[in-house]
């Protein structure tokens, strides 16, 4: 099973936090998220356990 995720926008009022993510995540390999402070990691997991909702795109499991 892969997780694919296709346009994804993520805004908190008028800050942008993602701004069209597209990633296709395959199943049975080990992926990292890197980045600075306030790059959006954690917003992405939250959003993809169903802790948040995005403003717009779409996740396909």
């Amino acid at each position: 099973m892969s997780l694919i995720i296709e346009n994804l926008y993520k805004t908190y009022g008028k800050k942008n936090v993602l701004n069209n993510i597209s990633v296709n995540f395959q199943a049975e390999k080990i992926y990292g998220l890197l980045g600075n402070n306030g790059a959006g990691k954690s917003t992405l997991l939250n959003i993809i356990n169903n802790r948040i909702f995005d403003t717009k795109g779409k996740i396909n499991s």
